[in-house]
């Protein structure tokens, strides 16, 4: 028998290699940042415009271009928008989508592999039928394959950047540890040009 994947959902993962020299200068900016702010755990702080963070965004752009074409996507694609969440101990992050954009990213300033994990869930519509006889629709030993996974999950780690559509959505588990956990997300779009 021949089988064909025609729908995959394809999540692209990339290291950056400096992290280990810039991660304290980067957090020390973003924790000074989160004073300008009455809010709690989400930042809107244009990260991608801060010339502090060119380095990082200039990798993370070029990471994301190189993921665009293996979609054979022929344009550019540029940040359009940016922001840093700073999860305390029981703060998460509901399923949803960024509508209005291309690609997203998430990446892991700080974060310890026992914290939390962002969740994607498959845009598969659930399979109401049930033929795995299935007692949960999760990934836990229900014997599902990569053909009927109904979402994927990454741990956090230091450094790492995953990018994905922008459609797809995903949330973050209730975090649990006292470490901290600080992500940094961009949404890339099209570049226009004048």
């Amino acid at each position: 028998m021949k089988i064909d994947t025609w729908f995959p959902t394809v999540i692209g993962i990339s290291n950056f290699e400096k992290i280990k020299e810039l991660e304290d200068t980067y957090y020390n900016h973003l924790m000074s940042v989160k004073s300008n702010y009455t809010t709690e755990g989400f930042y809107p702080h244009a990260i991608h415009k801060d010339p502090l963070f060119k380095e990082l965004t200039s990798w993370m752009t070029e990471q994301v271009n190189l993921f665009a074409s293996k979609f054979n996507f022929k344009d550019k694609y540029v940040p359009v928008e940016s922001w840093f969440n700073d999860y305390e101990i029981g703060s998460y992050q509901p399923y949803h989508s960024h509508f209005g954009c291309v690609f997203s990213t998430t990446f892991y300033l700080k974060g310890d592999e026992d914290d939390s994990k962002i969740l994607f869930k498959s845009p598969v519509p659930v399979d109401l039928k049930n033929p795995q006889n299935s007692s949960a629709l999760n990934n836990e030993g229900d014997g599902l394959n990569e053909y009927t996974f109904t979402n994927a999950h990454y741990t956090p780690s230091v450094g790492k950047l995953l990018m994905f559509r922008s459609f797809l959505e995903h949330s973050t588990e209730t975090k649990h540890t006292s470490n901290p956990r600080v992500v940094i997300s961009y949404n890339y779009d099209k570049e226009i040009k004048n």
